[in-house]
């Protein structure tokens, strides 16, 4: 894994571990890109101010967040608890990251860099891929758990201790419906963004805390005026 990271560091200006949000289409994200996580991050605000924890997140938009390895990311859409005290947490636990251009497979690649170059502090991160040609988008939430190792000779697998991978967690695809061109179809909905992964603690149900919920609709209301904006450009 180590010598697979350091190949992928060679890499970190095209994938947006530098200095500077990830660029798409070669140039800075345009509206379209922008559109889709600005209406999640709407729900996600929408949901938190109803469960009355809205004060104890911090939406880390514009914020580089720095590696020990010396490399820095800015997300599409990053956010954290804050800590008591009022202190502000180095890594998102929630991390967005969109793509237009960007291929998925180096969407993965940032992806796993998330989770690696933050020790393991980020704890959800999000892709979503825009594929203009079908107008569909393909929306896939990651989170880490342990490795499995299956050793020689064994009939039982075993989790390796303190190893931790990606995993994918959840696919969500939105097409538009064939013969209704402003209809979407979606699969694999609803998207759930776990509350203890995203505060660090368990929710306090009796207080109304629990996991985001983004339903169907919120995701065809997102895909819809994402490509209004397209049609814009």
């Amino acid at each position: 894994m180590a010598a697979r990271l350091g190949s992928m560091s060679t890499k970190l200006g095209i994938l947006g571990w530098r200095d500077t949000r990830p660029l798409d289409a070669m140039g800075m994200p345009t509206e379209a890109h922008e559109s889709f996580h600005n209406l999640i991050h709407a729900a996600i605000d929408r949901e938190m101010i109803r469960m009355n924890v809205d004060e104890s997140w911090h939406t880390q938009e514009a914020a580089t967040h720095r590696a020990p390895s010396g490399v820095a990311k800015e997300g599409d859409y990053t956010g954290a608890a804050i800590l008591a005290g009022g202190k502000l947490r180095r890594w998102p636990t929630l991390a967005i990251e969109v793509g237009r251009s960007q291929s998925l497979e180096s969407l993965r690649t940032v992806m796993r860099l998330w989770f690696h170059e933050s020790e393991h502090a980020v704890k959800i991160v999000i892709l979503v891929k825009l594929y203009r040609n079908n107008r569909s988008i393909l929306v896939e939430k990651y989170a880490e758990g342990p490795v499995a190792v299956q050793r020689p000779g064994a009939t039982t697998t075993r989790f390796a201790q303190g190893d931790l991978a990606p995993i994918l967690r959840q696919a969500i695809t939105i097409r538009e419906a064939t013969g209704c061109p402003l209809e979407y179809k979606v699969s694999g909905a609803p998207l759930v963004l776990e509350f203890n992964l995203r505060f660090l603690r368990l929710p306090d149900l009796a207080a109304g805390e629990g996991d985001i919920i983004i339903d169907e609709q919120s995701l065809q209301r997102a895909a819809a005026l994402t490509w209004a904006e397209y049609e814009d450009e």
